[in-house]
């Protein structure tokens, strides 16, 4: 049975977010050049900021401030003190925080977290420059024993996975991209099949865009193809996906793939989506991604080849 929000304390939702920043903001991360995960920071006179994290996107600061109790004004006070706290070491003294963040030290992150608070207290926050986050609904969830160790095993497998949940992704997933684009190429497929994704004007780049390995091909068929990555089933699945609006195109698409006699590689699995709420229908086979990385074209290639051969 999960611990209310009066039975958590303060210490033990700093230590949770210490262990898992990205719960706050999937850029935010530990500091490993401070002592105690960043957690209890010394300032002057004798003050300490609950954890200090990092943005790794901008390079910023974060001060985290926690609140066993109900957000109030003098919490907003307490963080804009610990910023000027912050700001006058960069100014007076040479400091670790110096050190690590140089000139970026200036324009730190604020963000309370607290059990629960009001939307006159967001406000407040917000027109102060602070951020706020709410736990009441989330972690007395997923902090008990058995959610915990879920969530490490989960935390355990990403880290080890062949496409790494880091800063390396992007690039290990354009390569991939790359991969199937020459296929297509190759397969005298491209104009029909690839579409190259334009970002949207303002959007900045982001070193964890790529989530997952989602990419459709032939979106303006009957039947497109899906290829991505089975993280919420099965981290070493890599999944080939027909899909369609149309449910008869698919069954269509099946029954001619039968009579020819074509074979698909992986394990076949049927879907059965409620098509009142996804408006899709589909067939889907589960590749090894260890394999699947490895050879791309070469995995893809039977696919692409079924497809072409019924479709074109």
């Amino acid at each position: 049975m999960s611990k209310s929000v009066m039975e958590l304390s303060e210490k033990q939702v700093q230590e949770f977010i210490a262990d898992f920043p990205w719960l706050l903001n999937l850029d935010y991360e530990t500091i490993p050049e401070l002592k105690n995960k960043g957690m209890e920071y010394g300032l002057y006179a004798n003050k300490r900021a609950d954890l200090l994290l990092r943005d790794r996107k901008t390079g910023r600061l974060v001060i985290v401030e926690f609140k066993k109790v109900e957000f109030n004004r003098e919490n907003v006070g307490q963080i804009l003190e610990y910023r000027t706290r912050i700001i006058n070491e960069y100014i007076n003294k040479d400091t670790d925080l110096k050190d690590i963040f140089g000139t970026m030290l200036l324009t730190p992150i604020l963000i309370l977290v607290v059990p629960n608070c009001t939307a006159e207290a967001r406000l407040t926050c917000n027109l102060s420059g602070v951020e706020i986050y709410e736990y009441d609904k989330t972690v007395p969830e997923i902090i008990v024993p058995e959610k915990r160790k879920a969530l490490e095993s989960l935390i355990s497998e990403m880290k080890k996975d062949i496409i790494p949940f880091d800063e390396d992704r992007c690039e290990k997933v354009d390569g991939i991209y790359k991969e199937i684009r020459e296929l297509l190429e190759e397969e005298d497929l491209l104009e029909a099949g690839w579409t190259t994704y334009k970002r949207p004007k303002g959007e900045y780049f982001d070193n964890i865009a790529h989530v997952f390995v989602n990419k459709w091909l032939f979106n303006d068929s009957d039947i497109g193809i899906g290829v991505y990555e089975d993280i919420f089933n099965d981290f070493n699945k890599i999944v080939i996906e027909f899909c369609s609006k149309s449910e008869e195109a698919l069954n269509d698409f099946k029954e001619k793939c039968s009579e020819a006699n074509l074979k698909f590689t992986g394990d076949e699995q049927l879907d059965e989506d409620d098509e009142s709420k996804w408006d899709v229908n589909t067939w889907t086979f589960h590749l090894d991604k260890k394999a699947f990385v490895e050879n791309v074209k070469e995995m893809l290639r039977p696919f692409i080849r079924i497809y072409k051969r019924i479709i074109y």
